[in-house]
């Protein structure tokens, strides 16, 4: 089964162009994490341990059996390296989308303004949209909802555009958008970071997206640092797999991946050539979404081809 999990503050919607591909030849599971999207509110802090518990407990609710291949976007990056070393047994493929890494705040503080991170921490204690929502949902066309939920995107029809609104707008979802992003850079950064650095043979994909976003208030050589650490945390999560690794790189997208030995494992088995044939055939389907997403271009047909010529015939 394949196991989607979305980034900050997202929902199932964020895997709508992926998922329904995939669904064709293999089962596929996507959620809403506590208080996202359409689930209840969380009963407990938004961290990486919390998150993976929580999905762990809805595999097993939904009799959703392992082997799992483990799909995650931003936040859900640490999410999914945290369940599977926990269930190291149950996972046998990861594929990192633009993962947040335990060392980017620390990090990307080190090279941006010297008030950065007192600036962060100044937001965690805003509590202006949790408050504007203490009746349940944000009023409409007030200030407050544009600070806190903002406008349709033009990307989603008007069906998906009121869903996200309308849940963007509830008490719930605020709660626990504020949750996540207070842990994010701490108590989910310290779990991730005590989570293992070797899953020996089984297939890492990170995807990167490069050069990394600019920020207007960046000069150009602190984004081109920006760039240089988002790439270099991303190779660390692809070098977490023993196997010699191989980088693949396009304007605007980079594959950093691992190819496991011929012949170590029989086919079927973890780490074998169908779970590596599955993580890349999921990888082909995930870029489509990421240009989708990000508005910018076509995939580069040569990376496509790239990433083929890995898959095991």
């Amino acid at each position: 089964s394949v196991i989607f999990d979305s980034g900050w503050g997202d929902s199932t919607i964020s895997w709508a162009l992926v998922q329904p591909a995939l669904a064709k030849r293999s089962r596929t599971c996507s959620y809403d994490r506590a208080g996202l999207g359409f689930s209840d509110a969380a009963t407990h802090p938004g961290t990486a341990n919390n998150m993976a518990e929580d999905l762990h407990a809805l595999l097993q609710g939904a009799h959703v059996k392992p082997p799992y291949i483990l799909v995650g976007h931003l936040v859900a990056g640490m999410t999914m390296r945290v369940f599977a070393n926990r269930y190291r047994s149950d996972v046998v493929g990861m594929v990192v989308v633009e993962g947040s890494h335990e060392d980017q705040s620390t990090r990307s503080w080190a090279i941006e303004a010297p008030d950065s991170k007192e600036k962060w921490d100044a937001g965690l204690k805003d509590t202006s949209c949790i408050d504007a929502a203490k009746g349940g949902f944000i009023s409409k066309g007030t200030p407050a909802y544009a600070k806190c939920v903002g406008d349709d995107d033009p990307r989603y029809s008007r069906a998906i555009n009121e869903a996200m609104l309308g849940y963007g707008a509830s008490l719930k979802w605020q709660l626990a958008f504020a949750s996540e992003r207070q842990n994010m850079f701490y108590a989910s950064a310290d779990q991730t970071c005590a989570t293992r650095k070797d899953f020996s043979d089984m297939p890492i994909i990170v995807l990167t997206h490069s050069p990394y976003p600019r920020n207007k208030n960046w000069t150009q050589e602190v984004q081109d640092q920006h760039t240089l650490i988002w790439e270099d945390m991303h190779t660390q999560i692809a070098a977490m797999s023993t196997p010699r690794r191989e980088h693949d790189r396009s304007e605007k997208w980079s594959l950093r991946t691992v190819r496991p030995p011929k012949n170590r494992h029989r086919r079927g088995e973890s780490g074998g050539g169908d779970c590596e044939r599955a993580t890349r055939e999921l990888t082909l389907a995930v870029l489509p979404l990421l240009q989708s997403r990000e508005g910018r271009g076509g995939v580069a047909l040569d990376l496509i081809s790239q990433i083929k010529s890995l898959t095991p015939t």
